[in-house]
């Protein structure tokens, strides 16, 4: 099954835009970088997105994963989707086409690694709920089939 890289949640952190009109979620997004550091991870963040959202940087064995943590506020759908966040990192042409097995295998591992942390930080949290997990290839598609891990 492949890796789920995006999550959807409902969490008690203030939604509202910031006093100097930074975006929702710095709150959380700091929470987050902050359990990352712990957990021994190189972090940088988190730093504004374009006034939407909250980026974090990191480097997971020698693998850098951008992380983008956003207000979504959609508490109609089933289960509510209140915040989200994506995890991915960036690839160049060059590895995308020439790079080996075993540096694809890496980057998988890092991706896994970096994802069930984020998984236990918020599972383990009594401050979020409706905590799921999603393909990035098939999010919010129709057949699209949300999971509880990444």
């Amino acid at each position: 099954m492949p890796l789920r890289t995006i999550v959807g949640f409902v969490a008690s952190f203030p939604s509202e835009r910031e006093a100097d009109d930074a975006p929702a979620g710095r709150f959380l997004a700091e929470f987050i970088a902050t359990q990352l550091r712990t957990a021994g991870f190189n972090v940088i963040g988190p730093n504004e997105r374009q006034g939407w959202a909250w980026d974090i940087l990191a480097t997971v064995d020698g693998i850098n994963i951008d992380t983008i943590i956003g207000l979504v506020d959609d508490m109609e759908s089933k289960p509510p989707r209140q915040w989200l966040i994506t995890i991915d990192h960036a690839v160049g042409i060059w590895n995308r086409l020439f790079g080996s097995r075993s540096q694809r295998d890496q980057r998988e591992l890092a991706m896994r690694k970096f994802c069930e942390i984020i998984h236990k930080t918020i599972t383990s949290d009594d401050r979020f709920s409706h905590i799921l997990w999603y393909n990035k290839d098939t999010f919010d598609r129709p057949g699209d089939s949300p999971g509880t891990t990444p």
